[in-house]
Formats: structure tokens, C-alpha cells, sequence
């Protein structure tokens, strides 16, 4: 758990590993592990409080409509944006933070992977 000075202009947070701590909140911020390790939907169900449900990483780089539907909010990402640089710096271990970019999509703001291909 983690208790922040509330005069500075931080929240009070809650940092967990138990899922039943869930429970009475309504903003979760998870990490995009959820997907890699098939927990997403039971997290989903331990938080049936929250109004805003964010999954953030790396590994959130995929299409949002399906997240979206299940429940989750907000989805943070990264994209690569200069692939040879991003694999070079990969292949010598140094960051790749210059060869991507952040981005969040909301769920209220997505038209849907259909609406942008111009299938709806």
C-alpha cells in the first residue's frame, strides 16, 4: 500500500497483489500482464465498483473493442514508431524509448476497429 501526501497534490493509493482488495474501488489502473497471464476478466470481476478501469504496458498494443465490451476503460500502450531502431536497441540491450511513442485510447472515444476500416 502505498500512502502519498495529499497536501502536495497526490492522491492516496492503494497498491496491491490481493485481488479482494478490489472490491470497493472504482478506478483501477492494472498492468497489461493482465493479458499475458489470462487474469484480466478476473480482475475485472473483483472490481465490480469501478467506473474506470485502465489496462496499461507495453503488452496493450492490440485492438481495444474486445477490452472495451469485457469492461475496461482505458487502454495505454506503446507503439513503435522506427522499427530497425527499436531492434537494434533491443538486440544490444539500451532503451528504445526514441524509437516509440506512448498512446491511450478511451473507450468513449473509439469508434470501433469496423467504423475505422469503413465496414460500419
Amino acid at each position: 500500500m502505498g500512502e502519498f501526501d495529499l497536501a502536495i497534490g497526490v492522491p492516496d493509493v492503494h497498491i496491491t497483489l490481493d485481488r479482494a482488495d478490489l472490491a470497493p474501488c472504482n478506478v483501477v489502473v492494472g498492468t497489461s500482464t493482465m493479458l499475458l497471464n489470462d487474469t484480466l476478466d478476473d480482475m475485472l470481476e473483483a472490481a465490480p465498483q469501478a467506473t474506470r478501469f485502465a489496462v496499461i504496458g507495453p503488452s496493450a498494443g492490440l485492438w481495444p473493442d474486445t477490452l472495451f465490451e469485457r469492461g475496461v476503460t482505458l487502454l495505454g500502450g506503446t507503439r513503435v514508431t522506427d522499427p530497425q531502431a527499436f531492434a537494434n536497441a533491443m538486440a544490444v540491450g539500451e532503451s528504445w524509448s526514441s524509437a516509440t511513442r506512448k498512446f491511450a485510447i478511451q473507450r468513449d472515444g473509439w469508434l470501433g476497429w469496423r467504423a475505422l476500416a469503413g465496414l460500419a
